[in-house]
């Protein structure tokens, strides 16, 4: 539970600054993916390196350990981006 509090955390924070630099972009299910892929593969790299310990880069248990946390954030972002689309 607690590395899952801590998975939530680092992609909000790489998600956030994707969607700072990807600001002018409008609200879309495209920018949602875009940002959220980007910041599953950010999470990836550094997580494979801090997994690996001094050891082989462990990229595929970086990816199962944040991926759940990037798709919860994945989900709110197309439900905002839902609501954006349909409020009048």
């Amino acid at each position: 539970m607690a590395f899952l509090i801590g998975a939530l955390s680092a992609t909000f924070i790489a998600r956030g600054l994707f969607l700072l630099a990807l600001k002018r972009w409008e609200a879309s299910y495209t920018k949602a993916i875009v940002v959220n892929v980007a910041s599953l593969a950010v999470c990836t790299i550094l997580g494979g390196f801090g997994f690996a310990d001094g050891g082989d880069f462990a990229g595929v248990e970086a990816f199962s350990a944040y991926a759940l946390p990037q798709f919860i954030w994945l989900v709110f972002d197309t439900i905002r981006s839902w609501k954006a689309t349909n409020s009048p």
